[in-house]
């Protein structure tokens, strides 16, 4: 070959854009093709929809013309709307309802302790024969297109950077269509024939649907109200009561998908409750919940406490995971059950007590009071002996999934990796994040348990505990790291999960110094700027009561005085939703006879800093 003559120039490598979702090969970006949207569309939040396989020319060319790929095959003409459905869309209802199952789907589904099923098949499945279902599924795409477009777009900024939502333009198509599923679901309320009852099944899909509706518009009020009465109406028909009369309604006929449904009953159940035990912004939910948890006093002991852990020749890691979460919202229930009827019983004590004292003034949440109940009424005997053997066994049992856990994660650790195996390295790995979250939960749910009944809350400090403490934040620290760190897709916070809320329990209960402040700055990792008030208030909150018993710490011993330790027993947010009033209250009188000191704070935009990553 000639000195002079260049070598001929090789053909460039096939683009990288030639796989992958629609949207990432439009970009020419590199798509990891993760179903049912790829992690670089979720973290943009941009509709992703993947090209059809080549057919043999029978399928369906409205189907095709889409370029959505289904998000599960066995539903594949019944997860983008049907002919009838398609037909009365227009193409921004198709648009709303595209983001809803791109986006919304994929945030929720990313919650840990979520229905990821209920979401990703149940709730678009019943859209294709419920108008009213479709409605509330648009209503909310609109409205977290409206809230994205709000958080990230300069000219939707408010005052003190507090975004406006009802300024942007898919603001009102979200409110018409949510109006019109409320209206239609009163409706056919109000026009069942007496003889006839809704499913339970259709219930539970508007109760979520309405609750993640108003989750996302902030609106906690309506989010109370729509909740307990939707609770309400599945009287005795939740949480696969067996004993139930109604049971044999509660899917009919059988579907497919009933443990996605059971899963999502526990779900708004575990969620409903940790709201009325951790803010005083739910009282309906927590009137209803409470009543459920009484009731359920009768039932058996399976009922009652929950499952116990499966055993793990017959249950995968994930079916080990689904029980659990069915075991936690029995007994977050037991928790408010416990702490309603010894609140009830010293409330009963000092109005017998004070009635002729006209000082006496309970200017008090009775939600939150300690459990000085008189022994010597033998009905507050007989019933406080009731509760400690439920506790005993409820402790039990978590010590079984506390065991079971950590048999289980040794196991997987042992087994360490394969060569050439990578779809079985890869379950590993996912196996061994899931049983390393229940760790931490397992631990918070057994130290709660434990000291349910500890009025004094003195056992929470002991060294034992502080131990176990420590151990508990040792995994969550690292839980939090791989969940918040830089390879990580930050998705935004729409409802509580069991990470969040077992943090927050331990920086509420555990008053050492340290333990708190580690626990509370882990909270304060997992809650961003998009996260909605839902989860933000319960940090506010709780950061209200922690900032106000800290000041009264004693320097020698380290102790915060009972009478300087807080409730949070009212909140609200403004009328523009930028500031909550919260009210906190001392839990016990500084001298006897007292009334409890109650602080009120405004915690406006400037605390918001708090959520600013």
């Amino acid at each position: 070959m000639p000195a002079d003559k260049k070598p001929e120039r090789q053909k460039a490598f096939a683009t990288r854009a030639r796989t992958g979702c629609n949207t990432c090969r439009r970009a020419h970006r590199r798509c990891d093709e993760s179903k049912p949207v790829c992690q670089r569309c979720a973290r943009l939040q941009l509709a992703c929809g993947y090209p059809q396989p080549k057919s043999d020319g029978k399928a369906s060319g409205v189907a095709l013309s889409r370029g959505v790929r289904p998000l599960a095959p066995a539903i594949r003409h019944e997860l983008s709307p049907c002919a009838h459905i398609a037909a009365s869309l227009d193409p921004l209802s198709t648009l709303y309802f595209d983001y809803f199952k791109c986006v919304v789907v994929s945030q929720l589904c990313t919650q840990p302790d979520g229905p990821t099923g209920f979401w990703s098949t149940t709730l678009l499945r019943e859209c294709t024969h419920d108008l009213s279902v479709l409605n509330a599924v648009i209503g909310i795409g609109a409205l977290s297109r409206a809230r994205h477009e709000a958080l990230y777009r300069p000219s939707l900024q408010g005052q003190n950077g507090v975004p406006e939502v009802l300024a942007s333009a898919h603001y009102t198509p979200a409110v018409q269509h949510y109006s019109k599923a409320i209206a239609s679901f009163r409706q056919r309320i109000n026009t069942t024939a007496s003889h006839e009852v809704v499913p339970a099944r259709t219930l539970l899909v508007y109760t979520i649907l309405f609750s993640i509706f108003e989750t996302l518009h902030g609106n906690t009020s309506a989010f109370d109200h729509l909740v307990a009465n939707g609770l309400r109406l599945f009287h005795g028909r939740l949480l696969g009561n067996h004993a139930s009369p109604h049971r044999d309604r509660l899917v009919s006929p059988r579907a497919p998908d009933d443990s996605d449904v059971y899963d999502a009953e526990c779900f708004l159940t575990r969620t409903a409750t940790w709201s009325a035990i951790f803010s005083p912004m739910y009282p309906q939910s927590r009137q209803v919940l409470a009543s459920m948890a009484a009731q359920s006093s009768s039932a058996k002991c399976e009922l009652l406490l929950g499952p116990p852990p499966p055993d793990r020749k017959s249950v995968s890691v994930k079916g080990f995971w689904q029980t659990w979460w069915q075991f936690i919202t029995r007994a977050v229930l037991w928790h408010l059950r416990a702490r309603t009827i010894l609140d009830q019983m010293e409330q009963r004590q000092k109005v017998d007590t004070h009635t002729d004292d006209g000082n006496y003034n309970n200017n008090n949440n009775n939600n939150y009071g300690e459990s000085n109940v008189d022994l010597e009424d033998p009905i507050a005997a007989v019933t406080l002996a009731q509760i400690e053997e439920e506790q005993r066994l409820l402790v039990a049992r978590s010590t079984l999934w506390r065991s079971e856990t950590k048999a289980r994660l040794d196991e997987i650790v042992c087994s360490g990796t394969t060569k050439g195996n990578c779809a079985r390295d890869a379950q590993i790995q996912a196996d061994k994040r899931i049983l390393t979250m229940m760790i931490f939960d397992v631990q918070i749910c057994h130290l709660s348990g434990c000291f349910a009944l500890d009025s004094s809350e003195d056992a929470w400090s002991t060294q034992s505990c502080l131990d176990e403490c420590n151990a508990a934040l040792d995994v969550a620290q690292d839980i939090v790291a791989d969940l918040t760190g830089p390879s990580s897709d930050a998705h935004e916070s729409i409802m509580s999960d069991g990470l969040l809320i077992g943090l927050l329990q331990l920086a509420r209960e555990c008053r050492e110094s340290r333990v708190r402040w580690r626990a509370f700055g882990l909270a304060l990792q997992l809650v961003l700027r998009p996260s909605t008030r839902h989860v933000k208030s319960f940090v506010l909150g709780m950061w209200a009561c922690i900032q106000a018993e800290e000041k009264a710490r004693e320097r020698g011993t380290g102790r915060i005085p009972m009478s300087h330790r807080y409730y949070w027993t009212a909140a609200s947010w403004d009328e523009g939703r930028c500031a909550l009033h919260v009210t906190i209250t001392s839990r016990e009188p500084e001298t006897p006879g007292e009334v409890r000191k109650q602080e009120s704070l405004l915690l406006g935009p400037e605390i918001w800093k708090l959520f600013q990553a």
